[in-house]
């Protein structure tokens, strides 16, 4: 999806990513300051869920440092990431849209699927 909205940006104002984040391939080295800069145009709202299974905490953390923490200082607030406490990759659907795939390799969110939603929401 972020491809999509990569290679059509100005048919968007920006995006929210859950369970999922922007690809390496977007973002690059300053060498003259150090700091981490986005080839990517949509401003881009990251979900990160503590408890997702499949959208690892490295990679959250990862991109809470690249997009947040060390970016170039003319991003500063496109890319926010957002840590959600207890939600899992499941949290972000509905429960009949779970794959076996997901149900397999997910973990346990520890907050009930309403709690995950009212925290998505907020």
């Amino acid at each position: 999806m972020a491809d999509y909205v990569h290679q059509n940006y100005k048919l968007f104002k920006g995006q929210i990513l859950m369970g999922s984040g922007l690809d390496r391939k977007y973002r690059h080295n300053d060498n003259s300051t150090g700091y981490t800069v986005w080839d990517y145009k949509v401003p881009t709202l990251t979900l990160a869920g503590s408890r997702d299974g499949l959208y690892r905490i490295t990679r959250n953390a990862e991109a809470y440092w690249h997009q947040v923490v060390h970016v170039a200082r003319n991003q500063v607030g496109q890319f926010p990431v957002v840590w959600m406490g207890g939600l899992s990759h499941a949290s972000y659907m509905d429960e009949s849209m779970l794959t076996s795939f997901v149900k397999s390799n997910d973990l346990k969110a520890d907050v009930s699927q309403d709690a995950a939603y009212r925290q998505i929401s907020a």
